[in-house]
């Protein structure tokens, strides 16, 4: 084996290390968002079944209704106020 062919199988090897690296790290997003919908040991199947109905369920109702769920984006809050036409007419004193 000569030089180039040793570079050429380092260079190989360090670019599956980082596909492996990128892999492990989807993965571990993941799996670290099904494992706490796991409530039962018993019954895991049914738990990430559920879980995974509950989210569809969510989200066509999020689509269906223009809504934006996310806890990303808190809007002010906005102070309500309640106003007739009787209310208007009357005076405080105050």
């Amino acid at each position: 084996m000569n030089n180039n062919e040793s570079t050429g199988i380092r260079l190989k090897l360090q670019e599956i290390e980082n596909q492996m690296r990128i892999w492990g790290f989807l993965m571990e997003r993941y799996c670290g968002k099904l494992l706490p919908t796991i409530k039962s040991g018993r019954f895991p199947y049914s738990n990430l079944s559920n879980h995974i109905s509950d989210t569809a369920l969510v989200c066509s109702l999020e689509s269906i209704y223009s809504l934006d769920l996310s806890f990303k984006h808190c809007q002010p809050l906005v102070k309500k106020t309640f106003s007739t036409p009787e209310c208007e007419s009357l005076q405080c004193d105050g």
